[in-house]
């Protein structure tokens, strides 16, 4: 039936007035639908089918789809509640340093202290020793000093005579005693 449609537009639009629009269009529209028509019975079946699959191929990537939005919002929400915990840990860490830091601080601190008065004690006893000594080199001097006035002044005291009855006295209380 379709071939005796085409060969009957064929033959109108042929012997018609080529000038006439109406025929022209007549035949060309009756062309198209002979044309989709066969199409139709051709290959209408496998592009209903391949629209279907199509379709049906969608309707399974949007499960997918949703599916691994839901596996991603899992993930997202784990990797929060991780960052969350993360941070937790981070405070709980700091925290620790900070009294680890404060504890070595007092420590550091003590010993100072600690050495500071030893320093101190030894700088005393140094202090205390340095004065004793410089005591003894004064009392020596001075000693030294006195001798040399005394000798100076019984010098100038004793003549000769006086000197040798000294001796004298000296000698004799040797030999008594």
């Amino acid at each position: 039936m379709a071939v005796a449609t085409l060969i009957l537009l064929g033959v109108v639009s042929h012997f018609s007035d080529p000038y006439n629009p109406w025929i022209n269009l007549l035949a060309r529209v009756g062309n198209v639908c002979v044309f989709l028509y066969i199409l139709w019975r051709a290959a209408g079946k496998a592009i209903v089918d391949g629209l279907s699959n199509r379709r049906a191929a969608i309707v399974d990537e949007l499960d997918s789809l949703a599916v691994r939005k839901a596996a991603a919002e899992e993930q997202l929400a784990a990797m929060i509640e991780k960052i969350d915990s993360l941070d937790a840990e981070c405070e709980t860490i700091l925290k620790d340093s900070r009294a680890r830091g404060e504890a070595i601080r007092e420590a550091l601190v003590a010993d100072a202290l600690e050495e500071a008065e030893k320093i101190r004690n030894a700088a005393h006893r140094a202090a205390d020793s340095e004065t004793k000594k410089a005591i003894e080199e004064l009392r020596s001097q001075m000693a030294d000093e006195i001798v040399q006035a005394v000798e100076a002044t019984l010098k100038e005291k004793l003549d000769m005579k006086k000197h040798v009855k000294l001796i004298d006295n000296a000698l004799k209380k040797v030999v008594l005693n």
